[in-house]
């Protein structure tokens, strides 16, 4: 159950606050493992559309925490973990006592379509609930950010990670904050460290791509994104300067 650097910096921001933590088709469950391991006084929900990882999660969840298991439906909350084979987007508080309870749900490993879709569902389901959502898309980053800036969430905080070669951005919003999303970040900027600035050259070559086709749908996300990535450039260097 040993987590990437992926994983533990997005266990890493997961406050010991909420009642309920919904682990999201998030990497075989091993997150939510981690917060049992760390004992989260939160209620750590399993969710997977898929029987059979739910089924395998099932047996590894009863051989190293099976005396933290809770067998209630999810209009109850009495043990440390349970585990829901159903689609993420369907979850429904509002006829539960859980409604009136703080919810954090993670989101990890799926893309940015995706990801929009979850967010953009569970908040219509659940409108008096107090949510919040922990988000590292595989890909799509500014088009999930530019769709976080038409809900009624806001920036609590973001990181980004490198992890195998690859970068994540992991950011943290809620119904309670009030503080904008920026389309390409700002708290997880760090413009002086030499990954940054590749990450930076990495997303500015992909845009470049695809602005080379006016015709696509995402065409304008696109070209907003490439401005204001090439503001960002321009100030790391002036970082590298000083």
């Amino acid at each position: 159950m040993k987590l990437g650097k992926r994983l533990r910096a997005i266990e890493q921001q997961i406050p010991d606050e909420f009642d309920h933590i919904w682990d999201c088709c998030c990497d075989h469950g091993l997150l939510g493992m981690a917060l049992l391991k760390r004992q989260i006084k939160a209620t750590v929900h399993f969710v997977d559309i898929v029987d059979c990882l739910i089924n395998e999660l099932n047996l590894t969840l009863a051989q190293y925490f099976l005396n933290n298991h809770s067998v209630t439906s999810i209009n109850q909350r009495s043990g440390l973990w349970q585990t829901h084979c159903f689609d993420v987007a369907s979850i429904d508080l509002k006829s539960s006592s859980m409604q009136s309870q703080k919810h954090l749900f993670i989101l990890a490993g799926v893309g940015g379509d995706k990801i929009n879709t979850f967010v953009t569902q569970l908040l219509t389901n659940n409108p008096q609930s107090e949510l919040s959502f922990l988000l590292c898309p595989v890909h799509h980053n500014y088009k999930v950010r530019n769709h976080l800036q038409t809900l009624p969430l806001g920036l609590e905080n973001e990181l980004l990670i490198e992890e195998n070669k690859r970068f994540y951005e992991i950011i943290l919003v809620s119904t309670q904050s009030r503080e904008k999303v920026e389309l390409v970040g700002n708290k997880m900027w760090q413009l002086q460290l030499g990954t940054h600035q590749q990450y930076l050259d990495n997303t500015l070559t992909y845009l470049t791509n695809k602005l080379k086709n006016k015709n696509h749908p995402d065409f304008n996300l696109y070209r907003q994104a490439h401005v204001e990535y090439r503001q960002l450039q321009q100030l790391a260097k002036s970082c590298l300067t000083k």
